[in-house]
């Protein structure tokens, strides 16, 4: 009988908890879908990039470049990337396409191997042509860089990531 009394003391106290821990962990969840960060992201011009439906694809890689550099080539670098936003843009949809194609194949009943196999395959493609197009927006705006800033540009790896920084 006493041990009863004391596993019905702790129920409420462990159901507070969990009910804590699930307004705690709605609110980490609610936060990030609702946030945003990513469409409002300031330039080396101290204005907010507004891309139209989100973040341009590899904003956060350009930005961690252009945090290495020095000032007064950081805007010039940002506009040259910017340049290729719709092709970017275009590339990136592309890929979203062909992840959905995988889901689909994936879900499909009864399962198509071969469908499958295509989709990846066909997502391997966008990938690579997304890589091709972000790859070619900053070689366009290294190249307009001084030497010295250029080689700047090595240190992007140790800037934390924007969503890390404070």
């Amino acid at each position: 009988m006493v041990n009863d009394a004391k596993s019905r003391r702790w129920i409420p106290v462990a159901l507070v908890a969990s009910l804590g821990l699930n307004v705690f962990l709605a609110g980490i969840i609610g936060g990030s879908w609702f946030s945003d960060e990513p469409s409002t992201v300031p330039t080396a011009a101290g204005t907010p990039n507004r891309g139209s439906g989100g973040d341009m694809p590899g904003r956060s890689l350009i930005r961690r470049m252009v945090a290495t550099l020095p000032a007064e080539h950081r805007a010039a670098f940002e506009t040259t990337v910017d340049k290729h936003r719709s092709e970017l843009e275009k590339a990136a949809a592309a890929v979203r396409e062909a992840r959905d194609m995988v889901r689909n194949a994936l879900a499909q009943e009864p399962f198509d191997r071969t469908a499958l196999d295509a989709a990846f395959a066909e997502l391997r493609r966008h990938n690579d042509v997304l890589q091709a197009t972000i790859q070619s927006a900053i070689a366009e705006a290294a190249a307009n860089l001084p030497a010295d800033a250029r080689k700047r540009l090595l240190a992007w790896r140790s800037v934390p990531p924007p969503a890390e920084r404070q």
